[in-house]
């Protein structure tokens, strides 16, 4: 009965969404939460990069070269490795794509891109949350130097306080994840993805959620408002 009921809200769920949200908003984990619901399939161009660099083909050697001077990777190199990618892809199940979409200027380079595998895009989500927020959530996070392990003070602890799990490692906090250099970042973030948000909003198809609450709160919002706002 429970099953009927799941897969008749799934159903009424868009086909193509894509997540949006600062640093620290939790869009990845209410993206894996919507595909273990829905049988989706979450897509991150970050993802595809590291596999692609992993198994070195000529894009992960093209991508690795950035990544391992800490540079962006050109537009053009992302895009590329996701249409390569997205053939792979099950045509049939929802797609939930996070990190793929961070400028105004990506917009189009984004939907040509879905367009080129026969799929448009119905909906994007952000998830919202104040500055106070993100920089507790960030600032919580360590991570172990040798293994590269990471954990987080409040949400997923190591199993003794402040040592790795894996090599018994004594954890760090990473430079980036220090209040003051939280600050700076989300104004950075914020000037451009709002341009973004504006496009979307404009095109009647965004969607806003409350980061605030609880994971399992959000994520009965999200599920609520996509099966019936889709």
């Amino acid at each position: 009965m429970l099953q009927g009921v799941m897969k008749a809200i799934c159903e009424k769920i868009p086909k193509t969404l894509l997540f949006l949200g600062l640093a620290g908003s939790g869009k990845d984990t209410q993206a894996d939460l919507l595909c273990e619901l829905c049988s989706g399939q979450k897509i991150s161009t970050g993802g595809l990069a590291r596999n692609e660099k992993k198994n070195g083909t000529r894009l992960g050697k093209m991508a690795g070269e950035y990544m391992g001077k800490g540079l962006l990777i050109p537009d053009d190199l992302v895009y590329e490795i996701l249409r390569s990618n997205l053939l792979k892809f099950d045509k049939e199940k929802l797609w939930i794509l996070t990190g793929v979409v961070r400028t105004i200027d990506q917009v189009p380079m984004f939907e040509d891109t879905l367009r080129s595998v026969g799929r448009k895009l119905d909906r994007v989500v952000f998830l919202e949350l104040s500055e106070e927020t993100i920089v507790h959530r960030l600032s919580r996070r360590r991570f172990c130097p040798k293994c590269g392990a990471t954990y987080h003070l409040d949400f997923e602890k190591s199993k003794k306080d402040g040592i790795c799990d894996i090599d018994g490692e004594k954890l760090i906090q990473r430079n980036d994840d220090k209040p003051e250099i939280i600050k700076t970042r989300i104004r950075e973030e914020k000037a451009v993805i709002n341009e973004v948000l504006d496009k979307f909003e404009e095109r009647g198809i965004l969607i806003r959620v409350d980061g605030e609450p609880s994971i399992e709160k959000i994520h009965e919002e999200l599920v609520e408002r996509l099966s019936n706002e889709g």
